[in-house]
């Protein structure tokens, strides 16, 4: 609730940048889904950083940073860096199951 709450004053202020660090970590599903429509709407036109694990947040974002060990390991575009990511993970699927067989 406190979170939600601080986010929404956030918004109210309609500043023009946003810093939001896990905003949706503590939420269940569906509270999580109609914060992402708001803060998709929110934020249009404006400069928006998350910091997150969870995906919807992801299905907003425009450029994509992965962090790993306090280095940046992947920067571009939301669906190329997906795209990498999903073959990377397919990737290390194969590996995985090769050394298990």
């Amino acid at each position: 609730m406190r979170q939600s709450l601080a986010i929404a004053r956030a918004m109210i202020g309609d500043p023009s940048i946003f810093l939001l660090d896990e905003p949706t970590s503590s939420m269940d599903s569906n509270t999580e889904m109609a914060l992402v429509q708001q803060l998709d709407k929110a934020t249009k036109g404006k400069t928006t950083v998350f910091v997150t694990h969870r995906g919807p947040l992801v299905n907003i974002a425009d450029r994509i940073m992965v962090v790993e060990a306090g280095q940046v390991v992947i920067d571009g575009p939301r669906d190329a860096v997906l795209k990498k990511l999903k073959e990377a993970a397919n990737k290390a699927a194969q590996s995985s199951g090769a050394s298990n067989e």
